[in-house]
């Protein structure tokens, strides 16, 4: 979010986002929507991807990402990836805010991904914990797969340098 992030900066980093989450959403509909379809229900946000970068009137292509790298092979590998995903909408508030500020996007108009469920992302959240916190799982895989997806994203995603 420094001064140097341009409206470019920002519209590559949503088609790598869209290449995750293209990644992403078949895996959790395997294994999260088969086990909790109602839980699923409202929360793919491949859509929103695209709804953004055609609001910003760029090509809504995805950087593609292997799903392969995601290592899902069981509904505890799910939640590791649930766990991440889910988590970052409540830090996604905070971006909209600062996108809104810094590129003077309209929330309505291009930051429809990181606004995520607008006032019902902190319910939202408290039905993934309760989610995970009732789930029957071997906890060390969904913990595994929780940092391995902080790896993938840190990998994936535009690097920035940070300075205080």
């Amino acid at each position: 979010m420094s001064d140097a992030f341009t409206l470019s900066d920002y519209e590559q980093l949503l088609r790598q986002w869209l290449g995750f989450q293209c990644a992403w959403e078949p895996l959790a509909e395997r294994w999260i929507e088969s086990a909790n379809p109602t839980y699923w229900s409202g929360r793919q946000k491949c859509a929103w991807l695209k709804a953004d970068l055609n609001s910003l009137g760029a090509a809504d292509r995805a950087t593609p990402m292997s799903a392969d790298a995601l290592q899902v092979e069981s509904y505890d590998d799910a939640l590791g990836v649930l766990y991440v995903t889910e988590g970052a909408t409540l830090g996604g508030q905070y971006i909209v805010k600062r996108l809104a500020g810094r590129l003077g996007i309209p929330p309505e108009q291009g930051l429809r991904f990181f606004s995520s469920y607008g006032p019902d992302t902190a319910a939202r959240w408290t039905d993934t914990k309760f989610l995970l916190d009732g789930a029957a799982v071997d906890g060390d895989r969904t913990i595994r797969s929780a940092c391995n997806t902080f790896n993938v994203l840190a990998a994936w995603l535009p690097q920035r340098s940070c300075s205080a």
